[in-house]
């Protein structure tokens, strides 16, 4: 749906969250992997496995903030908002 609306060509890198009841279905894919699957060619920082969202530690992710995100060394840094 994300890439249908053309979200991705307007983003400059993804944060995905970490996914702590995930179950593949016997795929054997992670979630990563369908998002990679998703983006095709788009090169974007990803960082993933991220503590936010439902799971332990839930840690509150700023909306409206401006965001860095510095994938190899794999931080993520929040602007004043």
């Amino acid at each position: 749906m994300l890439a249908l609306a053309g979200v991705f060509d307007q983003i400059s890198g993804i944060i995905l969250g970490k996914h702590a009841l995930y179950d593949d279905q016997g795929s054997g894919r992670l979630p990563i992997d369908i998002l990679q699957e998703v983006l095709g060619d788009r090169q974007l920082p990803i960082i993933y496995d991220y503590d936010s969202c439902h799971t332990v530690p839930m840690l509150s992710t700023p909306l409206g903030a401006d965001v860095r995100i510095d994938a190899q060394a794999r931080t993520v840094t929040f602007s004043h908002f």
